[in-house]
């Protein structure tokens, strides 16, 4: 589904204020994931991610893997 991702991705990037920060959750969050998030081609970069505790997270934010999003700050 990169497809999808990609298209749910851009959507964030439409709507996101330059200041916005948008908080996504996933139950896969590998580190081809990872890899795809900081590569994203919509302007957007992941501020934190949080492990969930599905996977054995310590001090996990919620069972899901929490990913907070923001734009890319461009000057």
């Amino acid at each position: 589904m990169p497809k999808d991702v990609d298209k749910h991705l851009g959507q964030i990037a439409n709507v996101l204020k330059e200041s916005g920060k948008y908080m996504a959750t996933f139950f896969l969050l590998t580190p081809k994931v990872k890899e795809g998030i900081a590569n994203d081609k919509n302007n957007l970069q992941a501020d934190s991610i949080h492990q969930g505790s599905w996977s054995g997270g310590e001090m996990a934010l919620d069972f899901q893997d929490v990913v907070v999003i923001s734009k890319k700050h461009t000057i």
